[in-house]
């Protein structure tokens, strides 16, 4: 290689290196002018969040302008200079822009060197290589480099230096440093800083519940002067406000007794505190209170179980197991009570939420039940409850019956009904009395059964104790509990007292009550008279306006309709409350044996008068006058009206009849009375003549003596009083009994006895016995003359009825045939046949005498009761059909004029037969009753069966619960003989059937003594034994019942009872062929003994009754 090619080639090796530093001097510029606009670009985003708070739109914005800038500035002024080469001839313009001295060599070789070989131009090789050589030699000395300008490059580091330091002089600011990390969460939304800064202590925290929590606030900057708390509790999402003041830059806000957990914050200014949170913690609380109780033992009761406990309420004694249940879980946990006294409850597991304590029942006090939980926090505030020791109260007992001082009759026994209760149970029961003025109480006791509610029946038999008239018997019940813990308490009756009164105070007072009870029904007699002629009187009213129709009832009137309706009700109450006082008062002097059977009968029979006087009709009749007045219809205000009158008028006459027949029972009552005072007054005499035998005190026997003195002249005083009464209607039994009490006088009976009190007081026993003697006979003379006087004043009496009954038969015999006359004239007889007039004519006559048999019938009445309200109907029945004969037969109807006829025959016929009945149960009055058998029956009954309760008692013996069926032993005689009661008991059942209420109340008995023999062949225990008692004591009722208040029809109506077989055990001949009612009922009739004249009229009667009952049936 020459030495131009060697210079050229050293020439454009340096124009490479230039421009190869050209291009790096163009990229440093290019790097520092692009971190210089980064730079100002990041002082201008600094500036702007410092002082705007940009949104991080803009934020973004700016990130996004930065980040185009630093790629577009890279791009354009780095790597755009490293990838554009410049042409050689680029740079030797540029090294020959500095050196002037080249001329231009140094591009011309740049340009012309390469094509040298044939230059376009015309340059020569040679002189191309000259210009290289002298162009090399002028380049030698130059620096190629010094052509690269750098002065861009140094200012662009001078921007980029001065960028950097404003940096970082804004970073030493906090605001700047804060809004470059604002700058750098770009897309984080940063409000603009408040003016007031607000500093919070404690900030998030932790209290207990029902305790107190302050929150203290600090304030910077702008200080304002008041603030808020704001708070929102969990679960809500309403925050509510609690406003405070500001003093000396902060302030503090207390939360009362917290609650719940809560967030809060404080604002005050435009500052506002970030949200803390502050937990409410529980402290350890009581959900639930399990009680289990353990009672005494001797109380009976069993564990009970109280699932939300919390007072205890028990008989002292009681064990009570607290199981406690918390919140949550616990470390102890007691009961403190009030005196200090603390019972632990042991947790039942580590970490667990619930103890148990036991406590024991002792006496009032109060506790509260102490927890901490696993955190050692206490509770606070505990619940006081209270524990209630129930004292074991005294027991109570009463006497339900007859609960009063009560009077005891001839047969000396008083029932008993006694109702005990205690809360636990019953020990005993005893019954305690004493005699008269006596101090010492005896004792008798009674069995209680099992239970805290007892009730004792028990037959105080008083015989034993040899009462006299006007003795007392004071007696009270008393009972013990069965308290183990306090010891038996005891309950017990007020005292009450049981009188023996003297015949002459019964006697008064059935006196008394008897003319208080006419007196009582003539004044509602008169009442009823006033009531049926006001209700008369506005039946016409009405009657005058019958023409007003569709009017109303005038407001008067119907007011004037109630008022007597009233008033009707009112005479049926007072009528019910005479019969009440009629039948106790009949009932108390059967007790004392003053009336006999048949005059018990009678008051019996009268009191049901005195019931059925207010009959179903008239009552009804009375409805319908009541809602006719209240539908103001006026019409049938006056039909009511009528129909009420004719029942008035039915209840007038039941009224008037009952009347007259209290006033004759008065009469039979007094003669009865008397008559047993002076059986009384025998025996008691003859008890003053034992008591001078036996050498009793001579006080006593001298008072007694002068008992019988006051007696025997109250009896003479009460026969002139009886004889005066009765002389109207029985002349011969008034002057018997005015006879009686002449002979008191004539015999000087009184001053005898007063003479024998002396000298029993003298101590003259020997002439006192003689003259005793002498006085009981004559005082029995005149007991048995007074019964016989009393015998033939009944049987005049009830001859003079019978008279009336056997004429009454008689008319009504004749009657009927007279009757059956007519029905068979008038049979074939047709309208135009003559003989109606004389047929009606006649038929009239029947029917006036059919008036007045009617009439006297029911004068009879007044004086029996045997005349029944069958004969009544009866005879009002033919009067009907008499009256509508009587109107065919004008109408010319001769056939249903014959009808009518023989249908009043047949209620003549009726009549007839029931008169025979009257007068034959009239005949048998005074022994038909058969009640002294069916006493004595049932008294052997009773003893029999006292003797099997006995047997049983000793088989079980005291202290045994309980004994087994042996059919060899002792239990199967005593199930042979109960059995055999059991059927006696059942046929004398059967044989009062209709007369049950004779017996009492035995609706059960059957059922006890088929119980009781169910025992008696399995297993005997006590209860065998208290039903045993409880059929005697029902027994013994019914023997009382039936000597008492066996009389009355309505007392032996049957009420719920249980109807049980107690006929044979075979079956009967017919082979259970039922007979006809109506045939016995003939044949019975026909038995009785009636005339011959009546034979045939009973069997037609009969035959007529059996012919239309077939009718009937075949029209089914």
């Amino acid at each position: 290689m020459n030495n131009a090619s060697q210079t050229y080639a050293d020439l454009i090796s340096r124009l490479e290196r230039l421009r190869r530093t050209r291009a790096q001097a163009e990229v440093l510029f290019g790097a520092a002018a692009t971190l210089t606009g980064v730079a100002g670009l990041a002082v201008l985003a600094l500036l702007l969040e410092a002082g705007l708070y940009l949104p991080p739109a803009a934020k973004l914005t700016l990130w996004g302008i930065g980040s185009c800038g630093v790629v577009v500035g890279l791009a354009a002024l780095c790597v755009r200079p490293l990838i554009r080469r410049r042409g050689l001839d680029r740079a030797a313009l540029d090294v020959e822009a500095r050196h002037p001295d080249l001329r231009q060599r140094l591009v011309g070789i740049v340009q012309l060197w390469p094509g040298r070989a044939s230059s376009r131009e015309g340059y020569s090789a040679e002189l191309i290589e000259a210009m290289v050589e002298q162009a090399g030699a002028v380049a030698g000395r130059l620096d190629f480099e010094a052509a690269v300008d750098r002065g861009p490059y140094r200012r662009a580091v001078r921007w980029l230096t001065a960028a950097c330091a404003a940096l970082g002089v804004l970073f030493a600011s906090d605001g700047v440093r804060a809004a470059a990390g604002r700058l750098w969460r770009a897309s984080a939304h940063f409000p603009r800083p408040s003016a007031t800064q607000v500093w919070v202590s404690p900030g998030d925290a932790t209290v207990l519940k029902g305790e107190d929590f302050a929150v203290a606030a600090r304030f910077s900057v702008r200080i304002p002067a008041s603030g808020e708390v704001a708070f929102r509790e969990e679960g809500s999402e309403v925050w509510e406000r609690a406003p405070f003041a500001v003093a000396d830059g902060g302030a503090t806000h207390r939360f009362r007794e917290v609650k719940r957990s809560f967030t809060y914050r404080v604002r005050a200014g435009d500052g506002e505190s970030p949200a803390f949170r502050l937990r409410a913690l529980d402290r350890p609380t009581v959900l639930r209170l399990r009680m289990t109780y353990r009672y005494p033992a001797y109380t009976g009761l069993g564990e009970r179980t109280e699932e939300d406990g919390g007072d205890i309420s028990a008989v002292k004694g009681t064990r009570v197991r607290m199981e406690v249940l918390a919140n949550k879980p616990l470390r102890s946990a007691e009961v403190a009570f009030e005196d200090g006294e603390k019972v632990e409850a042991p947790i039942s597991s580590a970490g667990g939420r619930s103890g148990t304590a036991d406590l024991v029942v002792t006496q009032d006090r109060r506790y509260t039940i102490r927890l901490v939980d696993a955190e050692g926090v206490p509770s606070t505030d505990a619940m006081a409850y209270r524990m209630v020791a129930i004292p074991d109260e005294s027991p109570t007992v009463r006497v339900a019956f007859p609960g009063r001082d009560v009077e005891v009759g001839e047969e000396m026994v008083v029932p008993l009904q006694i109702e005990a209760k205690d809360d636990f149970g019953l020990s005993r029961m005893e019954l305690l009395y004493a005699l008269n003025d006596e101090a010492e109480e005896r004792r008798v006791a009674l069995g209680v059964g099992a239970g805290g509610d007892v009730s004792v029946r028990h037959l105080w038999d008083l015989s034993g104790m040899n009462l006299l008239p006007d003795d007392r018997v004071r007696y009270r019940v008393r009972v013990y509990d069965n308290d183990r813990v306090g010891g038996p308490k005891a309950g017990e009756t007020p005292t009450f007292t049981i009188k023996l009164p003297s015949l002459a105070e019964i006697a008064q007072e059935a006196e008394r009550t008897q003319q208080e009870g006419v007196a009582s029904l003539q004044e509602v007699s008169e009442e009823g008279r006033r009531i049926q002629a006001r209700l008369e009187e506005i039946r016409r009213e009405l009657l005058k306006r019958g023409g007003e129709k569709g009017g109303d009832l005038a407001w008067e009137k119907r007011k004037d309709i109630e008022a007597a309706l009233a008033r009707q009700a009112e005479l049926g109450e007072r009528l019910r409350q005479v019969s009440e006082q009629v039948g106790e008062m009949a009932e108390k002097m059967g007790q004392h044996g003053l009336l006999n059977r048949e005059v018990l009968q009678k008051i019996e029979e009268i009191r049901k008068l005195v019931a059925e006087v207010v009959s179903p009709e008239l009552k009804e009749a009375m409805r319908r006058v009541q809602e006719a007045a209240q539908a103001a219809d006026p019409k049938r205000v006056q039909e009511a009206l009528q129909n009420l009158v004719r029942n008035q008028e039915e209840f007038q006459k039941r009224l008037d009849r009952t009347i007259a027949m209290l006033k004759r029972a008065r009469q039979e009552q007094a003669f009865d009375a008397l008559a047993r005072r002076a059986e009384e007054l025998v025996r008691a005499q003859e008890r003053v003549n034992e008591g001078l035998e036996a050498g009793q005190p001579a006080p006593d026997l001298a008072n007694r003596e002068q008992g019988v003195k006051q007696e025997t002249e109250r009896v003479r005083d009460a026969m002139r009083e009886v004889a005066q009464g009765v002389r109207e209607e029985h002349a011969g039994a008034a002057d018997s009994l005015e006879a009686l009490a002449r002979g008191i006088g004539e015999e000087r009976l009184p001053e005898r006895m007063e003479a024998v009190s002396e000298e029993i007081q003298a101590g003259e026993r020997e002439r006192t016995r003689a003259e005793g003697g002498r006085l009981s006979k004559s005082l029995s003379r005149l007991s048995k003359s007074l019964r016989q006087s009393q015998r033939s004043f009944a049987q005049q009496s009830k001859a003079a009825v019978a008279a009336e009954m056997e004429r009454a038969l008689h008319e009504a015999v004749a009657l009927s045939r007279r009757e059956e006359e007519v029905a068979r004239e008038t049979a074939g007889m047709d309208r135009g046949a003559p003989g109606h007039e004389r047929a009606a004519g006649a038929q009239q006559d029947l029917l006036s005498g059919a008036a007045r048999l009617t009439d006297r019938v029911m004068q009879t009445g007044e004086k029996t009761f045997f005349i029944r309200h069958e004969l009544r109907r009866a005879l009002g029945a033919s009067l009907r059909r008499m009256k509508e004969a009587v109107s065919l037969l004008e109408d010319r109807n001769g056939a249903g004029a014959s009808e009518r006829a023989r249908e009043a025959m047949g209620a003549l016929n009726e009549a007839a037969i029931l008169l025979r009945q009257a007068m034959s149960d009239l005949d048998a009055s005074a022994s038909a009753t058969g009640m002294d058998e069916m006493i004595e029956r049932m008294r052997a009954l009773t003893d029999r069966q006292s003797r099997v309760n006995q047997g049983t008692q000793e088989m079980l013996g005291p202290g045994e619960q309980g004994t087994s069926f042996d059919p060899n032993g002792g239990l199967s005689q005593l199930a042979a003989e109960q059995e055999a009661i059991r059927q006696a008991f059942r046929q004398m059942e059967g044989g009062m059937e209709g007369q049950g209420g004779a017996l009492g109340r035995l609706d059960r008995i059957g059922e006890e003594m088929d119980r009781v023999l169910e025992d008696l062949r399995g297993r005997v225990s006590r209860k065998t034994v208290e039903r045993q008692r409880e059929i005697l004591s029902r027994m013994l009722d019914a023997t009382r019942s039936i000597r008492q208040r066996g009389f009355s029809e309505e007392r032996q109506s049957e009420v719920g009872k249980d109807y049980r077989y107690a006929g044979p055990w075979a079956l009967p001949e017919d082979l259970g062929q039922g007979t006809d009612p109506l045939r016995e009922a003939m044949l019975r009739a026909l038995k009785e003994g009636y005339p011959g004249e009546y034979r045939a009229l009973i069997r037609g009667y009969f035959e007529a009754l059996v012919k239309e009952r077939a009718e009937k049936e075949e029209g089914k």
